[in-house]
């Protein structure tokens, strides 16, 4: 069963008993992100990602995290997610490795999600094999949220 993206973000706030979160980013700062993405990372940010972020710009918790764009909100409000920058993680692993196939949406201990440029999906892939070890291929971010998270 496929869920909207609204029903998704309420599945996963109650998993993490409604932990406070950061809110959601303007559409303007959305594109901005976007075309920096598309001048460094060779893609635009995912469509469902780009509604995540229009709800909420970040999430964390039992050591998994889905990307933020750093903000005020972020610095303020939610420091720790400072580490979690879409645009600084994957700026960093462009710099220091050459592969470029996907772009990167979140991490845990283990594994990072991302977005797949050259197939056109989300995926769980092992930090230690990035190449390699895949988890999971999914069609949605919200597909890929509830699997990474592993919320029934």
């Amino acid at each position: 069963m496929i869920l909207s993206m609204d029903k998704t973000i309420t599945k996963i706030l109650e998993w993490s008993g409604n932990k406070s979160q950061p809110k959601g980013l303007s559409g303007e700062t959305i594109n901005k992100v976007s075309e920096y993405c598309v001048q460094h990372f060779g893609t635009n940010l995912p469509l469902s990602y780009r509604d995540f972020l229009k709800l909420m710009n970040g999430f964390s918790y039992d050591d998994r995290s889905i990307f933020c764009c750093y903000n005020d909100d972020i610095k303020n409000n939610f420091p720790g997610y400072a580490s979690l920058d879409l645009v600084t993680f994957n700026t960093k692993f462009t710099e220091y490795t050459d592969i470029d196939e996907y772009i990167f949406l979140g991490r845990s201990s283990l594994d990072f999600i991302a977005y797949s440029k050259k197939n056109n999906n989300y995926v769980i892939v092992d930090q230690g094999d990035v190449v390699h070890g895949k988890h999971g291929e999914y069609d949605t971010f919200e597909e890929l949220i509830l699997n990474f998270f592993q919320i029934k």
